[in-house]
């Protein structure tokens, strides 16, 4: 059996995962100004790590709730690369749930909000889009890929070295700046939580 954490062990953990997760995106940061393919990896790797922290949240959420946790399972996807490349699209589809389900009343409080989307149908379009993403990097679509930016390779008879000419949407700063905001939100609003609980 694995190990059970209480919500103050989620919230140290969401600290650490954080913390880790800035300093590989500064090191990422630096070697995408030398135009590095290693900094594209890295993004790659603080995606990861900024995952384990939105998990520890989604967990401590659970248990602030009084839900069972199945901590086999949590530690299985805790360590596994694929959902964790994929949960930075899974918090996306949360906004963008949100977004559709009260289009109307974002467009007429915050137009900028919405002015990538024509309507809610719009959304929609880009909900479905976006849960097919997630499903390709489940099946491991980015995991293969994100190795292609630190090691050689052989295609089409000739030995290629990493480079960044491949174009993935995913592994670049400003998808890591907004998780950071986001995952700084959830862990605001779990602190929020925990002190009205004790109150």
């Amino acid at each position: 059996m694995q190990k059970v954490l209480k919500i103050s062990n989620c919230l140290a953990g969401m600290e650490k995962a954080i913390e880790n997760g800035k300093r590989i995106f500064a090191d990422a940061t630096k070697l995408e100004y030398e135009k590095s393919p290693t900094g594209t990896f890295l993004y790659a790797i603080a995606i990861e790590e900024l995952s384990k922290a939105y998990n520890l949240g989604k967990t401590a959420i659970h248990l602030l709730e009084g839900d069972s946790v199945d901590w086999d399972l949590f530690w299985k996807n805790f360590r596994n690369h694929k959902l964790k490349q994929a949960d930075l699209f899974r918090m996306i589809l949360v906004g963008l749930n949100l977004l559709k389900k009260n289009f109307h009343r974002i467009q007429i409080k915050n137009p900028k909000l919405v002015s990538h989307y024509k309507d809610s149908n719009d959304v929609s379009m880009a909900i479905e889009e976006l849960t097919e993403e997630i499903r390709a990097i489940e099946s491991g679509k980015l995991e293969k890929l994100k190795w292609q930016f630190l090691y050689i390779d052989y295609v089409d008879d000739n030995w290629k070295l990493p480079d960044n000419n491949i174009n993935v949407g995913i592994f670049v700063s400003q998808n890591i700046k907004t998780y950071l905001v986001d995952l700084e939100t959830m862990k605001s609003h779990i602190e929020k939580a925990i002190q009205e609980k004790m109150a």
